[in-house]
């Protein structure tokens, strides 16, 4: 019995390492894709606020504002016969010429975009206090975070996209590294009025992954 038990552990500390290192192969060739992007590339900037004033409401997702720049590749891009499709799509890419892409060939250009963001979220009666919010509505809470992501683009249509968020999310009741008060993160006085007591914001990361199939209406995301 204990023999097994061992020989189980092994099995997962082997696993773990694995997955270490896979994930440590990834970051290496994102790393490296990334910069091959940025050297060749349009950059663009982009800013965007979001408010439900504009809808004339004031409930649930309330305001939003995000700043994002852009390295839009402008190399282009295609996959070599004996290339196998790995778990994030695009690394198996080699950089062609304009004219390799010429008479409908299928080709691929990247781009990747870095952002830093905040959203705000407020019950549906923004009179209430945060005690006083029945179960089942939302909190007063906000997600402050900086996050990536890549994009490939096919010439049939087909899309991907895939990143990383990270950042703060909050009010909650247990302590973090990211402590800060509700007043801390806005200036609106429906937070001021909800945050009498101190609240903590808890990190917290997000991965999601979007594909669109060629000239398709529908496409697929996963949080």
């Amino acid at each position: 019995m204990k023999r097994a038990g061992a020989r189980l552990l092994a099995a997962f500390i082997a696993l773990g390492f694995s997955a270490a290192a896979a994930a440590q192969g990834y970051l290496g060739r994102l790393l490296d894709d990334f910069n091959e992007v940025k050297a060749l590339s349009q950059r663009k900037q982009r800013f965007e606020y979001e408010n439900d004033v504009f809808f004339k409401t004031d409930k649930n997702y309330t305001d939003g504002v995000r700043y994002g720049y852009k390295y839009l590749g402008l190399r282009q891009y295609r996959k070599p016969p004996d290339a196998e499709e790995g778990f994030l799509p695009g690394f198996n890419l080699d950089p062609v010429s304009s004219a390799a892409c010429a008479d409908g060939k299928l080709c691929y250009h990247k781009s990747y975009t870095f952002y830093l963001g905040h959203s705000m979220y407020t019950p549906s009666d923004i009179k209430l206090a945060s005690d006083q919010i029945p179960p089942g509505d939302r909190p007063y809470a906000a997600w402050l975070y900086f996050g990536f992501y890549r994009e490939l683009f096919a010439s049939d249509g087909r899309y991907w996209r895939y990143g990383l968020d990270l950042g703060c999310v909050g009010p909650a009741r247990r302590a973090s590294n990211c402590r800060l008060s509700s007043t801390a993160i806005s200036p609106d006085p429906r937070f001021r009025r909800a945050g009498q007591r101190r609240y903590t914001m808890n990190p917290a990361w997000c991965f999601a992954m979007s594909t669109c199939p060629a000239h398709g209406n529908l496409c697929l995301t996963s949080i």
